[in-house]
Parts: structure tokens; C-alpha cells; sequence
């Protein structure tokens, strides 16, 4: 009687199917590939946002610039385009200083004596005239003493070519010491420091004509 074999080959297991799995390294690039495109995505929507911003201000700021309040002019005193023929300025102590002048249209003193005066220095009080600066205008008015103006320190008369006339009352220094206090036509002010100096030192120092002596050889 034959005795059989046992076969000893190994029967093939069956096939498995693989489950495919993301590497390490794959899973990264798609988080990162999330993360950037979210990051656009932010930046872009912060840029629409900052241009909307942008564009809604721009309209009040030309508004602001069409609509600014320009500075005021500066204001004068004394505000005529007649000629100056005349200045006579009175100190409350001290001599009288007038020029005037005369057919030829030229300045003379007739106080405090009689004189021909320096053309220039006269001509340049007479151009002072109307360019005399109001620093500010002055409300409290009741009591006049407060600025030395119940006796003023000069009184300045002017004349002009129409026949009309102006006069100046100074009064005391403000405490800063920037302008004078003076009133005129019953209005009270504080005028430029410089330009009232300049009129009341006519009756400080009157302005003749000084004639160089010749040198005697």
C-alpha cells in the first residue's frame, strides 16, 4: 500500500489591501499650506478695511482745509488814505513839538521854535502815522485811570489834506511792556510799543535840520 506525501508547500495567504496612511511630513505641508492661505486671506481683508478707513477720512480733510478760518489782517489805528500835513504831539511834561508843512510841501517845525526840519526823519513820523498797530482792542472802559489815560503822558493831534483831524491820547505801558494804552475818538487800545515811541520822541528830541559845520582849513 503507496503512503501519500504531505505537501509541505506553504499555501499563499490571501492578499490584503494596504491602508494608506498621510506621512508625518505630508501633514505638515497641509497644515502649513492652511495656515498661509488663511494668513492671506487676513491680510487682504485688513488691507480693504485700512483703504475703506482711508478714503471715509479724506473728505473731512479737505473739508477741514476749504472751510479753515484765514488769520485776521492786522488792524490800524488810524486808517485813512488822506496825506498827513500835519503833528503836533503835547507831552504832559516837557516842550510841544509840531511840524506842519508849508507851500512847498515841505516839513518845518513851528514849535517849540520855528526851523526847517530833517526831511527824513519827518517823513518817516508821518508814514508812522498810518502805520500804527492795534495790538488788541480794550472792553473795560469805565474807568480811565487804569491805563494812565484820565491825564495822558503825550497827546498827539494829526491833520490831514481833506480837513479832517485825529487825536492819539497815550497812556501808560501794559505790563508787559509790548504796546501803550491810548484812546482815540473815545475808543481805547493798545498800540504797538514801536510806532508810539516814534511819535513821542518828536517832542523828545524834535527833529531840525542839523547843518554840519564846514572845516576850516
Amino acid at each position: 500500500m503507496a503512503v501519500k506525501k504531505k505537501s509541505t508547500r506553504a499555501s499563499k495567504p490571501a492578499t490584503r489591501t494596504k491602508r494608506v496612511t498621510a506621512t508625518p511630513v505630508e501633514a505638515r505641508q497641509e497644515k502649513s499650506a492652511f495656515r498661509l492661505s488663511t494668513l492671506i486671506t487676513v491680510l487682504v481683508f485688513a488691507g480693504i478695511v485700512a483703504a475703506a478707513v482711508y478714503l471715509n477720512r479724506q473728505p473731512d480733510a479737505f473739508s477741514t482745509e476749504e472751510t479753515a478760518t484765514p488769520e485776521p489782517e492786522p488792524a490800524f489805528l488810524i486808517t485813512t488814505e488822506a496825506l498827513v500835513t500835519s503833528i503836533e504831539v503835547k507831552p504832559l511834561e516837557g516842550s510841544t513839538a509840531k511840524l506842519e508843512r508849508n507851500e512847498e510841501n515841505l516839513w518845518a517845525l513851528t514849535q517849540p521854535e520855528k526851523g526847517e526840519a530833517d526831511q527824513g526823519l519827518a517823513e518817516a513820523a508821518a508814514s508812522q502815522i498810518v502805520a500804527l498797530r492795534v495790538i488788541t482792542p480794550l472792553e473795560n472802559t469805565d474807568d480811565p485811570s487804569i491805563y494812565g489815560l484820565d491825564t495822558p503822558n503825550y497827546i498827539i493831534a494829526i491833520g490831514f489834506d481833506d480837513g479832517s483831524t485825529s487825536t492819539i491820547e497815550v497812556g501808560d505801558l501794559t505790563p508787559s511792556e509790548s504796546g501803550y494804552y491810548v484812546r482815540l475818538d473815545d475808543a481805547y487800545y493798545v498800540a504797538t510799543l514801536s510806532g508810539i515811541g516814534a511819535l513821542t520822541n518828536l517832542a523828545d528830541i524834535p527833529p531840525y535840520l542839523t547843518v554840519e559845520a564846514t572845516p576850516v582849513p
